[in-house]
């Protein structure tokens, strides 16, 4: 009978471990798409401010200054981490289709 409930519980934590596997997944394939939405559209914004106000590099330095400001625990918003955004966007916005697919990518691991 004890042997009985010790493999029952040890198929039940394997399920449960297994489940819990593919939650993680699915969050950080979310987050990871969200992200890149948010990199994309960030950099578009830039460069539309940049046309539009003529913006140079001082205002970029001063816009991660603001956004670590108000944002401390946030990682990626570094004057640098900015720059490549703005990059990011410059160098694949004019690639028809790419825009779409990037919403689409998901850097976690798919559990099956």
């Amino acid at each position: 009978m004890k042997r009985r409930a010790e493999k029952v519980y040890t198929e039940f934590l394997s399920e449960v471990k297994e489940r819990i596997r593919k939650a993680q997944c699915g969050v950080l394939a979310v987050r990871s798409k969200r992200l890149i939405n948010f990199y994309w559209n960030l950099g578009r914004m830039i460069c539309e401010k940049q046309e539009e106000l003529k913006w140079g590099s001082l205002a970029m330095k001063k816009l991660a200054l603001d956004l670590q400001m108000e944002f401390p625990a946030a990682q990626g918003l570094s004057a640098g981490n900015i720059r490549q955004i703005r990059e990011f966007y410059l160098n694949y916005h004019h690639k028809s289709g790419l825009a779409p697919a990037v919403r689409e990518i998901s850097w976690a691991w798919k559990v099956s």
